[in-house]
């Protein structure tokens, strides 16, 4: 039982980041070439990576300004403003 709520709660967390994802698609606040979907995966993995980190590294600290740095990395990128106008995949 305990398992199956944690789950449970990883989903309900993926899912609300999905359906944040979804409406800054919608709302042209996000790329939306990516995919709601995908967006979702990668604020997701990027916080769970922090959440480890700070469980096995001692000098995370789970702060605003952390979280802050995560999203901001998230939103917009870690290219130069000046580079990324000409970056192709």
């Amino acid at each position: 039982p305990g398992a199956e709520k944690i789950q449970q709660f990883r989903l309900q967390i993926f899912d609300l980041l999905h359906n944040l994802m979804k409406e800054g698609c919608q709302a042209g606040e996000l790329d939306a070439s990516m995919g709601s979907h995908d967006l979702a995966c990668g604020i997701y993995g990027a916080l769970s990576f922090s959440l480890m980190a700070y469980l096995t590294l001692p000098c995370i600290e789970l702060n605003q300004k952390y979280a802050e740095s995560v999203v901001d990395l998230f939103l917009k990128g870690a290219g130069s403003k000046k580079e990324n106008k000409n970056f192709k995949v």
